[in-house]
């Protein structure tokens, strides 16, 4: 009987445990849903807030609505847009949370037919087709007083930017005024009318559209188009963007001088070879056969104390870009090492496209601070523009050393400025017809300098604004969206930012599209690279001269006997016969062997990446059952 009661007693006991345990459980859970805690074990906290956002939302003085569509009773929803929900719905809570009542965030189920839906259509968002010919809604939109934004199509291919969407969106319709900025290039980057007379003719003329930067950037500021014969910047105009200014005049060279003169901020980007401009003109008629432009502005730069080469190019091995069969030493795909990472504008960037850039030398004058925001690696070589169209990718790659300087590929120039009229404005006549060249004085001369502190940045590309090199085209359930596949793009609006004040909006844009390049295995093929060039170029020579060397023994013999050899000259020739065989031999073989190291890196590195970490899990697991044993072997 005692035995029973004691048994009943260790049930009652347990089950009283388990209930205890199990009240535990849930009140722990209770309580930690309603704390919004997490861990962000991401090498960019990209699951944190930023600064910047955090100092944003701190600003707001009048309630922002946002408000969430999103389709969550469709029962054939994809499933990305099922685990990204989530995501979304989380990030909001945090922005509430340090918004303090600044926000007022509601989520919208636009069922079909409903005032929900008829509210997402009403603020853009922009409804998805399904097969089964029904709506699904997943967007946000934004409001505050007169002014609303909106994120018509939210995906988890963008999510590195999300939080720089978000906050952009907060930061807009918090701001009434937008800053203006004036764009004068020598490429349709603003998009172009169609031809109607070529279209007649059927040799194309298509209207094109803005590129995506500048489309970008109309979000975020006011955009106006100012031709490249200008001979004033509007007194308005914020920030000056000069693309690709070939052949500028020098009423319209001393306008850009009198703008930075009186305190205006200037963005140029100068290109030796215009990439984009040589495939325009193989694929128009009225351009083809045109040789390709270099920009320059050069009495400017000359008056900053600035060295520009406009007609060489960059090439650099640790940044080579595989382009078809071979890597292009002039196509850049730049790594966080080529960016100055000390600086706002360039703090947070790591994946950047560069094509037959150019480079900026010298010390600037007196009053002016030069900061390099972009340089090239030690491996890399400025060469002619019209000598590199005429050679060999291994033969650029022979004439690359590493010298211990890198090259500045954009700079930033802040200060009081000179002036490069210190005559006066230009006058037109007969002898001025040079561009880009100081001119004879019509008035008074300007002033020295600028009256108060200025800023220039200078980059030595322009291929780097254009879609090839910043986005690329998705299909997101039958909708077609651009997604950004390199930092150019932010690198551009960074520096906008940057020079309008915006820094908040800078640190989170910053953020964006991340690069885990093989940086090691890039310095490696570099390595080997310039090594096996070496010996290749060395028998290369040695094949050379045998040929010579054979050439010289058929010119050596009797014009009487031109085709009989006597001994001597046919021992002479079946001994170079068999050089040359064992040459180009030796020269395949090194090459093979170039090849096979290079695979075998890549394995290499790929076991590392892949294999070495479960590898190293499961000795240590194996020695800690070891050591385990051990000890109960002991006891």
């Amino acid at each position: 009987m005692l035995s029973k009661n004691n048994t009943l007693s260790r049930l009652m006991f347990s089950a009283a445990g388990i209930a205890a345990v199990a009240l535990l459980l849930i009140a722990i859970n209770v309580i930690a849903s309603m704390v919004n805690g997490r861990v962000d074990m991401t090498e960019e906290k990209r699951y944190t807030l930023s600064a910047g956002t955090r100092a944003i939302l701190k600003t707001i003085d009048a309630p922002v609505s946002v408000r969430l569509y999103y389709s969550r009773d469709v029962k054939n929803a994809p499933v990305w847009m099922k685990n990204y929900a989530p995501r979304v719905r989380d990030m909001l809570k945090e922005y509430k949370l340090i918004a303090k009542g600044g926000l007022i965030i509601e989520e919208k189920n636009p069922a079909p037919d409903s005032d929900d839906e008829e509210s997402a259509v009403l603020d853009g968002v922009h409804g998805q087709m399904l097969p089964d010919g029904g709506q699904l809604y997943f967007g946000l939109a934004f409001s505050c007083l007169d002014e609303s934004e909106v994120i018509p199509v939210l995906s988890p291919r963008d999510e590195s930017m999300l939080e720089y969407d978000i906050t952009r969106a907060i930061f807009q319709v918090l701001t009434t005024e937008k800053p203006a900025v004036g764009v004068m290039a020598g490429l349709p980057v603003l998009g172009s009318q169609p031809d109607m007379m070529m279209m007649a003719q059927g040799m194309g003329g298509q209207g094109t559209p803005a590129w995506y930067v500048f489309e970008d950037l109309k979000k975020d500021v006011t955009v106006k188009e100012i031709p490249l014969d200008a001979e004033t910047i509007d007194a308005d105009i914020d920030i000056l963007v000069v693309a690709h200014p070939h052949a500028l005049s020098q009423k319209t060279l001393f306008a850009i001088d009198q703008f930075v003169l009186k305190g205006g901020k200037l963005i140029a980007f100068l290109d030796p070879m215009n990439y984009v401009e040589i495939y325009q003109q193989q694929n128009d008629p009225r351009l083809r056969g045109q040789p390709p432009r270099s920009s320059d502005l050069a009495p400017l730069l000359a008056a900053w104390g600035v060295e520009y080469r406009s007609q060489d190019l960059l090439a650099d091995i640790t940044y080579q870009t595989q382009n078809g069969r071979q890597r292009d030493p002039f196509i850049l795909t730049l790594t966080r090492d080529a960016y100055n990472t000390e600086d706002p504008a360039c703090a947070k960037l790591d994946n950047g496209m560069f094509v037959y850039a150019g480079a900026f030398f010298g010390d600037p004058v007196g009053g002016l601070t030069k900061t390099v925001l972009v340089e090239s690696s030690t491996d890399a070589a400025m060469i002619d523009g019209v000598e590199a169209r005429g050679m060999a990718i291994p033969d650029i790659v022979k004439t690359i050393t590493d010298t211990d300087v890198k090259n500045a590929l954009a700079i930033r120039l802040t200060g009081t400025f000179p002036t490069a009229f210190p005559d006066g404005a230009p006058t037109e006549t007969d002898e001025d017809t040079e561009r880009n060249a100081p001119a004879p004085a019509e008035s008074a001369p300007p002033p020295p300098r600028t009256s108060g502190q200025s800023a220039v940045v200078l980059v030595a590309d322009a291929d780097l604004l254009h879609d090839a090199f910043c986005v690329e085209q998705i299909n997101l359930m039958g909708r077609q969206l651009l997604r950004q596949t390199t930092d150019n793009v932010a690198f551009v609006h960074n520096l906008i930012e940057h020079l309008t004040g915006d820094m908040n909006l800078l640190s989170v844009r910053s953020l964006g599209v991340k690069s885990r390049p093989l940086t090691t295995f890039q310095k490696m093929w570099a390595a080997a690279e310039k090594e096996y060039q070496t010996r290749i170029a060395k028998l290369e020579e040695d094949l050379s001269a045998i040929n010579q060397e054979l050439s010289q023994l058929q010119q050596a013999k009797n014009p009487d006997q031109r085709f009989v050899l006597t001994p001597e000259q046919e021992a002479k020739l079946l001994e170079a016969q068999r050089k040359k065989a064992q040459t180009a031999k030796e020269l395949k073989d090194v090459r093979k062997e170039f090849r096979k190291d290079i695979e075998r890196l890549q394995n290499t590195l790929k076991f590392a990446n892949i294999a070495a970490v479960p590898l190293a899990v499961a000795l240590a697991g194996i020695v800690v059952a070891l050591i385990k044993r051990r000890r109960m072997s002991r006891t």
